[in-house]
Order: structure tokens, then C-alpha cells, then sequence
């Protein structure tokens, strides 16, 4: 388990709060860091309260080295899944979508070349990533598997869409860069033709902005009171409507609630979510 600057946590969790996340890859588990105080940031209730676990709906996985020893019984409180295998093996086969994958403490660690087509590999999947990488050499001294394989400059990201970059210092003059990139990967997922799940803000804020309005089918609801109206002149359906639909096609689910209603789908046999 790498040892790891504090001087991040508030810079970084403004930006989460930010990219206001549903579903979340944690890539390196390690201690868990990102994992408990995403459940804490996000998980609120409308007065700010933190749900209890069995109330949470925020999607929250981790990938973690099948010979780390770091993963303890209380990762499988914070995290749905901890999925034990190699990074490079994960991203070619993997192919649940995110909102944000989190690289902290990763790409220092590694080879530029593996770090590079890890980053391609997790832009397919992700509507964001969040890159949290030591800058330049430092001056640390910890064990010989903790030392950095490759040296990173803020310079090396300025081939990505980076949304916003800040660069920090510790008190030993020692740099550390965070930087949201944007993934325009995925936004040709959202140019498929989609049914909607949800018509409240994460649809607003998180998904209106990445799709053609053109190629939205229908929205889904299970709110009685909306269902058969319409809605950015699409229809509102319930799940069985939807079942009906002939055409191609993928489901986002624009909603907090993700895991309710993704056990709402799968029980109707709809499976082409995301």
C-alpha cells in the first residue's frame, strides 16, 4: 500500500462533487480511500444525512491486484464489487460503463507505455477520469516496490481533454498533479439510440449534455402520475412499454437510484443498460 500525500482529499472530492457520479471505478483499491469517502460524499439524503448502507444507490467498484494484500472485510461494505486481477487484463475484458474512473496512486508506478493504453482502455468505459499522479521525481524513500517507474510532467496530459488540472505541493517541494479528463470515447455510446430511465436533475446535469435529443426512443418512469405523458416530446413508458420496443437500443439510467433500478431492469429481463 503506497504511501500517498493527504494534500489531495479536498481538491479532489470538490471535483467528484462536481462530476456528481452514479457509477465509480476505483482503480487500485489499496487502503479504500476513495471508496469510503465517496459513500460519504455522495451518499446524503435530502438533509444531508448519510444513508445507511442498505439505503445507498451510488455504484461504487474496485479493482485490486489478485496477490495484494490490502483488501480487508470492510472493503465489501464501501465497494459492490473488488474484482482480483491485473489492470491491463480488466480493461480488455471488462464492460460495465462509469461515470468516473479514479487513477490514484497507478500510473507513477508502471511503465509509461502500460500507463497509456490503461488510460485508452478506461476511456472506453468512462464518461470521466479522474488522474491523481505524482509530478517529476520525488524525493521520498520508501521500500523498492513502492518507488516510481515512470516520471510524469503536467505537459504528458495535454493530449486529453482535461476539463480541470491543479497542481499542489507538499512541504517537501515535491509536486502532484490532479486532472479531470473528459472521455469522448463514450459519447458514442450516448449517440446510440437510448430509453431513458429518469427524467429528475442527474438527467439534466449528466446525461442531456452527451446525447442527440434525436435518437432518445422514449422515457421510463415508475412514477404512475408520469407515466403516459410526454416528456421533450417522447413518451413516457413503464417497463413493460419499453419490453414492447422492437428497435435497438440501450438504456441509461439517469437516476441516483441506480441499484434499485437496475434490479428493476434485470428482473424484466432488460439487460442493455448502462
Amino acid at each position: 500500500m503506497y504511501i500517498y500525500s493527504h494534500l489531495n482529499i479536498t481538491d479532489v472530492l470538490e471535483i467528484i462533487r462536481k462530476v456528481n457520479p452514479v457509477k465509480i471505478l476505483d482503480v487500485n483499491v489499496g487502503f479504500g480511500r476513495w471508496g469510503i469517502l465517496c459513500r460519504e460524499l455522495l451518499e446524503r439524503d435530502n438533509m444531508g444525512k448519510v444513508r445507511r448502507p442498505d439505503l445507498w444507490n451510488i455504484k461504487i467498484d474496485g479493482i485490486e491486484n489478485i496477490t495484494s494484500s490490502c483488501i480487508q472485510t470492510y472493503h465489501d461494505i464501501f465497494y459492490d464489487n473488488i474484482y482480483r486481477q491485473d489492470l491491463e487484463g480488466f480493461f480488455k475484458n471488462h464492460l460495465a460503463l462509469y461515470d468516473l474512473t479514479i487513477f490514484s496512486n497507478v500510473l507513477e508506478y508502471r511503465s509509461r507505455e502500460e500507463s497509456i493504453r490503461m488510460l485508452s482502455s478506461a476511456m472506453e468505459i468512462s464518461r470521466f477520469i479522474l488522474v491523481y499522479v505524482k509530478l517529476g521525481k520525488h524525493n521520498d524513500q520508501y521500500t523498492p516496490d513502492e518507488r516510481q517507474v515512470s516520471i510524469w510532467k503536467k505537459e504528458d496530459f495535454n493530449g486529453y481533454d482535461v476539463v480541470n488540472n491543479i497542481i499542489l505541493n507538499d512541504r517537501y517541494g515535491n509536486k502532484y498533479g490532479i486532472f479531470l479528463i473528459e472521455c469522448n470515447t463514450i459519447k458514442r455510446i450516448y449517440n446510440k439510440n437510448v430509453v431513458i430511465y429518469g427524467i429528475d436533475d442527474y438527467f439534466d446535469l449528466c446525461v442531456k449534455p452527451f446525447i442527440d435529443e434525436n435518437k432518445i426512443i422514449c422515457f421510463m418512469e415508475e412514477n404512475v402520475f408520469k407515466q403516459g405523458l410526454f416528456h421533450m416530446g417522447k413518451i413516457i413508458h413503464t417497463i413493460k412499454g419499453v419490453k414492447k420496443i422492437k428497435d435497438d437500443f440501450v438504456i441509461i439510467i439517469a437516476s441516483v437510484f441506480y441499484r434499485e433500478i437496475r434490479k428493476k431492469l434485470e428482473a424484466a429481463s432488460l439487460y442493455n443498460f448502462i
